[in-house]
């Protein structure tokens, strides 16, 4: 998948690059959702929250562990 451009002139990977690799997908994907590879909106925001599910899951895990 490539990164589009958004009209305020700002590429979803310049901004996804900034966050962990589960939180930077889901930012992706909903900032390019129906505009790259023919998905439809819905199935790039299912991907999405795939993300974020799995990210939700992670910071549940780790709850209460310190951080590093």
């Amino acid at each position: 998948m490539t990164a589009r451009q958004h009209p305020s002139g700002v590429n979803s990977m310049d901004v996804a690059q900034w966050f962990c690799y589960l939180l930077g997908s889901a930012i992706t994907h909903i900032w390019d959702a129906g505009q790259l590879n023919h998905n439809s909106v819905v199935d790039d925001l299912k991907v999405a929250r795939h993300y974020l599910d799995l990210k939700i899951a992670q910071l549940e895990r780790d709850e209460g562990k310190p951080h590093v």
